[in-house]
């Protein structure tokens, strides 16, 4: 993924959630997560990725859980 946005930077910083970014960077789970229908990088949920919050970050996988109304 870094590759790929030619990212040559690392950005020092106090929030936790880059550093379990840079982790998800590492692994490949950043990149899965960020995958388009088409197989490249879908740029919102790049940017939907990298301005979640920790707990976002953490629950980002969890199952979408509807009301009888259809509200999420």
């Amino acid at each position: 993924m870094c590759e790929k946005l030619k990212l040559s930077l690392l950005v020092d910083s106090d929030d936790m959630s880059f550093h379990w970014k840079l982790q998800e960077v590492n692994r490949g789970e950043a990149g899965e997560y960020c995958k388009g229908e088409n197989g490249s990088l879908d740029k919102e949920k790049f940017i939907k990725w990298w301005f979640m919050d920790i707990h976002e970050l953490f629950h980002k996988n969890d199952p979408v859980i509807v009301d009888e109304q259809g509200n999420k």
